[in-house]
C-alpha cells in the first residue's frame, strides 16, 4: 500500500468515526414568556421564540404598577445552542409581587421552555449533565402554592417510548436537584425537555403594611458527544502519514 493510499484509508476511517457520532436535528421549540397583572387595573407581558435551529439568546422583563404602591413583575431568559456535536441550555424565570397601602392583589408569571427532538444514525457515546434550583422569599408560612409556585425540570427521553433516560423535576417545593448520564445511546430518536417557571400571587401578602413575595427558578443542561476511543489514535496516524508523505 502506498503512503498516499494509507493516508486516504486513515482519513476515511476518521470521517466514519465522526459521522457515527453526530446529532441530526428533527424539531425544536424554544420560548420565553412573561405576564403580569394587578387587580386595580393594568397588565403587561412579552413573548419570544426561536424561529430556527440557531443559537437562542433572549431575556424578557415585564412590570405593571398598581394602586397604593402595589406592583407585579416577571422575567424569563434562555441561552441555548444546538449543534451536531452537542446541545446546551440555561433557562431561568422569576417573579415578584408587592402589596401597597390599599387592598390590591398582583400576579406575575415568567416561563422559559425548551423542546428538542433529534435522531442518531448509529450508537453514540454521550455525557449528559443537568441541574436545577427553586428558591422563594416571602412565601406564605403555610406553604400554600397560591403565593409562590415554581417548576424547574430537565429530562432526556427516548423519543419512541418516552422512557426517562436521565433527568429531574422540581415541583413547587424549594430545593436543588441534578442528573447525569455517561453511556452509549442506540441509534434512534431522542428528546430533551427543559423548563423553568415562577408564578407569584399576592393574595396572602395583602397590605397594609406593604409586603412582597418573590421567587427564582433555573435549569441548565449539556449533552455532548464523546469521540470514539480510536479517533485520537487515527488522527495521530493521519498526521504521521502526512509528515512522511511530505518527506
Amino acid at each position: 500500500m502506498t503512503k498516499l493510499h494509507a493516508l486516504h484509508v486513515v482519513v476515511f476511517a476518521i470521517s466514519c468515526q465522526y459521522a457515527a457520532g453526530q446529532i441530526s436535528s428533527v424539531l425544536q421549540e424554544r420560548r420565553v414568556q412573561t405576564q403580569v397583572t394587578v387587580s386595580s387595573g393594568g397588565s403587561n407581558g412579552d413573548f419570544a421564540e426561536s424561529m430556527d435551529f440557531g443559537p437562542f439568546l433572549r431575556s424578557l422583563s415585564s412590570i405593571v404598577l398598581g394602586a397604593g404602591g402595589s406592583s407585579a413583575d416577571a422575567s424569563a431568559a434562555q441561552d441555548s445552542t444546538l449543534t451536531s456535536g452537542g446541545v446546551s441550555g440555561f433557562l431561568s424565570a422569576g417573579s415578584v409581587v408587592r402589596t401597597g397601602s390599599t387592598f390590591v392583589t398582583g400576579e406575575g408569571d415568567g416561563t422559559s421552555s425548551f423542546l428538542y427532538i433529534f435522531n442518531l444514525a448509529a450508537p453514540t457515546a454521550f455525557q449528559f449533565r443537568a441541574e436545577g434550583n427553586l428558591s422563594y422569599i416571602g412565601r406564605d408560612p403555610n406553604g400554600e402554592p397560591s403565593d409562590l409556585f415554581g417548576t424547574a425540570s430537565v429530562r432526556l427521553l427516548d423519543g419512541i417510548t418516552m422512557d426517562l433516560i436521565a433527568g429531574f423535576t422540581l415541583f413547587s417545593d424549594p430545593g436543588f436537584d441534578s442528573a447525569s448520564f455517561d453511556g452509549t445511546l442506540p441509534s434512534g430518536q431522542y428528546v430533551i425537555l427543559a423548563s423553568a417557571r415562577l408564578h407569584a400571587f399576592s393574595a396572602d401578602l395583602l397590605g397594609p403594611p406593604a409586603r412582597s413575595g418573590s421567587g427564582v427558578a433555573d435549569a441548565s443542561f449539556s449533552l455532548n458527544v464523546i469521540p470514539a476511543p480510536g479517533v485520537s489514535a487515527l488522527l495521530g496516524m493521519g498526521v504521521l502519514a502526512m509528515a512522511r508523505r511530505r518527506r
